[in-house]
């Protein structure tokens, strides 16, 4: 039987998989798979390996995603690098707001950067104070 469940996420590039709080994944009801080492700040820790699938906000889908279950302390689902990978990713500012935005559509090129500059002339970047 597949539930969606609405939960809060955060994106962490820092973070090679995707990882579910305890709450979630007893609400949920999943089961584990086995267990994995999870690798952070502190160590190690051994945590239950599961498999979910992932539902993003623009009906972006993520079947059979193995997942590690963990304590998570502001959110419900840290989403790294495994899915994170998948998308391409763009960070905007229009009219003052932030703006993120994510696609699979793999045949677009969001690109910052002066097009009409070659290889042999790299942009010059500017840190001002």
């Amino acid at each position: 039987m597949l539930r969606y469940v609405e939960c809060s996420a955060m994106w962490d590039t820092g973070a090679v998989k995707t990882v579910v709080s305890h709450r979630l994944a007893n609400q949920l009801g999943l089961q584990s798979m086995g267990f994995a080492t999870m690798v952070h700040a502190d160590g190690e820790s051994r945590v239950n390996s599961l498999c979910v699938n992932l539902l993003l906000p623009n009906n972006i889908e993520v079947q059979m995603l193995p997942v590690i279950e963990s304590n998570l302390l502001d959110t419900d689902l840290l989403i790294g690098m495994d899915v994170i990978g998948l998308c391409d990713i763009a960070l905007t500012h229009p009219e003052g707001k932030m703006l993120f935005t994510f696609d699979t559509n793999r045949s677009r090129c969001i690109d910052f950067v002066d097009s009409s500059l070659t290889a042999e002339e790299p942009p010059v970047s500017y840190i001002t104070k």
